[in-house]
């Protein structure tokens, strides 16, 4: 069985191309599953979420695709979703009535600036410092528990099937010099969100977007935390978080052989009546 992907991006969202060019990539590539999860809209406006008005537009698309290539590769639907507090349900909304196949579920804003605007962590580095600073007081320390929280939140209130780049809050905090993934302040931190996610099926990606882009020395999660989620018996799966047909399969490799050394010998790979059909780990 080829190489699998269920993270991806196109001119839906923030991806730079149609669908069909990611489609035809994947079967170049011999891959048995493609996913696409644009990212889902959200109530304010954004440069990197998709429009209200081209949710349908966006399912029967992916709908025509998994069709006309139905007998050379599996096309699923999904949706890329940000936990917001004060949208609760919305992902199991989107899930029911789209038809999804499933979900990611990721936090990328965090609270509002003094001015009332949803503060994105995964933009400008400017303007994290102006929310590490101005939401925060400079406190890291409060910035990543209020992360963590609302990753707990997302996963006992929205249930998502997928849980994003769950430590994509070091990205940015590297960044400050001041941030140590050592410190047990930010273990314990990680551990209780680990321990939490055990006890539900969400299933966690290993996303190798920052280790291609040249952004992190690893993926997210970090190596110390895939070894956690393994102790923990947490499904994984390994996602490349592509926003170009080019960068579809990129790191997939290096995850499951990172994963491989972990211990795993398998991981998730499309949805199912019993929950998820897994593959086999081949290096």
């Amino acid at each position: 069985m080829g190489q699998t992907n269920l993270h991806s991006h196109t001119q839906f969202s923030d991806g730079s191309d149609e669908p069909e060019k990611y489609v035809l990539e994947a079967v170049k590539k011999g891959m048995s599953v493609y996913g696409f999860s644009c990212h889902a809209p959200l109530p304010f406006e954004t440069t990197w979420s998709m429009k209200e008005s081209d949710l349908n537009n966006y399912r029967n698309t992916i709908r025509s695709l998994k069709l006309k290539y139905k007998d050379k590769i599996n096309i699923l639907a999904g949706l890329e979703i940000d936990y917001l507090p004060e949208r609760i349900g919305y992902f199991e909304y989107l899930k029911r009535t789209l038809s999804l196949d499933y979900t990611i579920g990721s936090v990328h804003i965090i609270d509002q600036l003094p001015d009332g605007t949803p503060w994105n962590i995964d933009g400008e580095f400017e303007i994290f410092e102006e929310g590490l600073n101005n939401v925060f007081g400079n406190d890291i320390r409060l910035l990543v528990k209020r992360y963590y929280e609302l990753i707990r939140e997302m996963v006992s209130e929205e249930k998502p099937d997928i849980i994003g780049h769950i430590d994509k809050i070091k990205q940015p905090l590297r960044r400050t010099k001041l941030f140590n993934e050592a410190e047990s302040w930010y273990r314990d931190e990680v551990l209780r969100t680990l321990d939490l996610i055990a006890e539900t099926k969400c299933i966690v990606e290993i996303n190798t977007r920052g280790f291609y882009k040249g952004r992190s020395n690893d993926f997210y999660p970090s190596n110390w935390i895939i070894s956690a989620i393994r102790e923990k018996n947490i499904p994984v799966m390994t996602n490349s978080d592509a926003h170009r047909p080019e960068e579809i399969v990129a790191g997939l490799d290096e995850a499951d052989l990172l994963l491989s050394m972990n211990g795993y010998t398998e991981t998730a790979i499309t949805p199912d009546s019993n929950g998820w059909k897994m593959k086999k780990i081949l290096l």
